[in-house]
């Protein structure tokens, strides 16, 4: 799998990203759709967020989020909060299931329970039905990070995404691959998390 960080640039004099999920979104429905806003709920966990942001990050700050509506209306919130500059990122969004449209009946008909709960286990090893490669998901993500620490040069950064992609993030902050997958903890919607990006990599 051509995936592995260590063609990560040097992250400069960035050593901390904060990395948050978006806030809860859609109104409960599953699959959740790509077009699904912020539930109010939501809106609650991302202030929340931008709260937590404010009280440790200062000036010169870049908010790096995924395109998708979710994500966005969460990055809005927490660029306001730190008066930060916002950059919109299609290759964060979320892998690519291949079931958008389709409600969950569909996907579970298609799919069979038991093959999907061991794929979301562990997507790494895992094989979908016309889902995104791992390894392809892998790849834009890592770009994607590589772009964020260069542009932000010595500033901070906070990403803004999805929980899969976030899981990828922070195994590229330490430097690991994909087979390390199951060591990082899901993001609950609306978690910040401050994680030490190595640059030693």
């Amino acid at each position: 799998m051509d995936a592995r960080p260590d063609s990560l640039p040097a992250a400069g004099a960035v050593r901390v990203v904060h990395i948050v999920r978006h806030g809860e979104a859609g109104d409960g429905a599953w699959p959740l759709p790509a077009t699904a806003a912020l539930s109010s709920v939501g809106q609650k966990q991302v202030r929340r967020a931008a709260s937590t942001l404010a009280t440790r990050l200062d000036a010169d700050v870049r908010i790096f989020s995924s395109d998708l509506l979710r994500c966005r209306q969460t990055a809005e919130v927490i660029a306001a909060a730190l008066q930060g500059e916002m950059v919109l990122d299609h290759r964060l969004r979320e892998l690519d299931f291949g079931w958008d449209g389709l409600d969950g009946h569909e996907v579970l008909r298609r799919v069979g329970e038991e093959r999907l709960a061991r794929f979301l286990r562990d997507p790494a090893r895992g094989d979908l039905p016309g889902a995104e490669r791992f390894s392809a998901f892998w790849a834009r993500i890592r770009t994607a990070a590589a772009d964020a620490l260069q542009l932000a040069n010595s500033g901070q950064i906070v990403l803004v995404a999805h929980d899969g992609v976030n899981r990828v993030l922070a195994l590229l902050a330490r430097g690991l691959g994909p087979d390390a997958w199951t060591d990082v903890a899901p993001w609950r919607h609306g978690e910040v998390r401050a994680l030490p990006w190595l640059a030693s990599v």
